[in-house]
């Protein structure tokens, strides 16, 4: 910024009595009449205040998120629909056993999730790394001026994408076979109609 030698742009004071922080900020603010005084304490209910909302958008759209999956989840698993109950009807009608039919819809839930679970990772993992996360710059970077320049190095974590392929894959599969299970164990008759 061309600062001069002998000038400076932020200065930390130290005190060793805490109960005369806002005194010597008096003093000071008095003595020097262009300096801002910031107290450690403000500092830390200002970073307080502000993680604190973000922190709130964050948990928000992450619970919608978890809804919406459980309520997809739910509705996979409370019952199939009358065409899925007719198809597994006309397989078991021209001979499939019912370990045919949930091998095939298990393979077929597993493309799926599988699938799915592939796209939203390296979609996610080009926001963050090659977008710089857009979305989410505005919250993590909140109301300063100047942003320092921050480039994050790209890391995967097996434990971390383990753990996400667990709570998001399994729980799906699991979802879809048990309904499957249901009506191919029925006559086939009963389910076409």
């Amino acid at each position: 910024f061309g600062v001069p030698d002998g000038y400076f742009t932020d200065i930390v004071l130290k005190v060793r009595n805490p109960r005369e922080v806002r005194k010597i900020a008096e003093k000071l603010s008095m003595r020097l009449p262009d300096t801002r005084p910031i107290l450690r304490e403000e500092i830390l209910r200002t970073y307080d205040s502000i993680f604190s909302w973000r922190q709130g958008i964050v948990f928000v759209l992450l619970a919608g998120a978890i809804l919406a999956f459980v309520i997809f989840a739910w509705d996979k698993a409370s019952g199939l629909s009358a065409e899925e109950k007719r198809e597994i009807g006309i397989l078991k009608a021209v001979g499939w056993e019912t370990a045919d039919v949930l091998r095939m819809k298990f393979w077929e839930g597993a493309v799926i999730s599988l699938s799915a679970f592939i796209l939203g990772y390296l979609s996610a993992y080009a926001h963050v790394f090659y977008g710089s996360a857009t979305l989410f710059e505005p919250v993590l970077k909140g109301w300063a001026v100047l942003y320092p320049e921050f480039q994050l190095t790209p890391f995967i974590d097996g434990l971390q994408v383990a753990t996400l392929f667990f709570f998001t894959v399994f729980p799906y599969i699991v979802a879809t076979i048990i309904p499957i299970w249901k009506a191919s164990i029925t006559d086939p008759d009963a389910v076409m109609r």
